[in-house]
């Protein structure tokens, strides 16, 4: 049994509870390119961003200006410009209004 596997898992289904238009949202493809997938969920309350890497190098994502997101998987941090994802790594941006 893998419990970092359990607890990031566990981490994933409070977010989707929590945040309602990573499942009703509309959807829109952002980035799919190799490895690398990019897709915005939103509605006219919320704005979601899922950025995920699998590649075996980093990925960085431009962020549309003006706006600022906050990362939901960590918490800690706060992106306006860009992101960029370190190999295997994925993140969930939701738009600070």
């Amino acid at each position: 049994f893998n419990n970092d596997q359990f607890e990031f898992y566990k981490k994933l289904v409070t977010l989707r509870k929590n945040n309602p238009v990573l499942s009703s949202g509309d959807i829109e493809f952002i980035l799919a390119e190799g490895k690398t997938l990019a897709y915005k969920r939103f509605d006219q309350n919320d704005e979601i961003i899922v950025f995920i890497n699998l590649e075996t190098e980093p990925a960085t994502l431009a962020l549309e200006e003006g706006k600022t997101y906050k990362e939901l998987l960590s918490g800690n941090d706060n992106y306006s410009n860009s992101i960029t994802l370190e190999p295997m790594t994925a993140a969930v941006l939701l738009l600070v209004r």
